[in-house]
């Protein structure tokens, strides 16, 4: 007589680990005469699991076995971006699930702090071209008598003369008039400065 086999699960999920030979039992073998087999250990249940497929997992769940879903460790997408990951027996992916991180086009308000963005670095890189630290030093001294005034003022109306130009690119992008523009084109298309002798 062949040792019987069983079938240990996991003791709090239920989840099949696997087969397990019966130990022969010494005592009840001695006195019976005859080999006699320990009956299933703690977690371990006489009957065959029904046998999972793909994504799927055998569970043992009040003396029966049962198949559950298991899409543990896939990682998904929602439309909105959001990423998820499968951590439970159980759980299937949505219908909406995308396999791959969508791309989620810019609002409007981050297009429009991005140009700024743009526009400010360049109005600084400009100021610091004359060796000023940054935009707001340069135009300060425009409000006083003072040696810079001229090349501060001057700045300052080249400053109001790009808001300007932006705030009309803003306008026309918003008005599907024109594509939002690259870093490179806006700063191509902003007015010159031309600093006074």
């Amino acid at each position: 007589m062949s040792a019987p086999i069983y079938h240990s699960y996991h003791h709090e999920t239920g989840e099949y680990l696997g087969p397990v030979t019966a130990s022969l039992d010494p005592l009840e073998t001695k006195l019976a005469g005859q080999t006699i087999y320990m009956r299933p250990p703690a977690h371990a249940a006489a009957d065959a699991p029904i046998g999972a497929a793909e994504c799927e997992v055998d569970i043992y769940i009040n003396g029966v076995w049962t198949l559950v879903p298991d899409h543990r460790g896939t990682i998904y997408w929602l439309p909105d971006g959001s990423r998820h990951k499968i951590t439970d027996l159980g759980i299937e992916p949505p219908i909406e699930t995308l396999t791959e991180e969508p791309v989620i086009p810019p609002t409007e308000a981050e297009i429009i702090a991005a140009m700024e963005r743009v526009i400010e670095s360049y109005m600084d890189a400009i100021a610091q071209g004359r060796r000023w630290d940054n935009r707001w030093t340069c135009v300060a001294r425009s409000g006083y008598p003072n040696a810079w005034q001229s090349e501060a003022a001057a700045y300052g109306q080249w400053m109001d003369a790009c808001w300007a130009y932006a705030f009309q690119v803003q306008t026309d992008v918003q008005a599907s008039n024109r594509t939002v523009p690259t870093a490179e084109e806006l700063i191509a298309e902003l007015p010159t400065m031309v600093w006074p002798d």
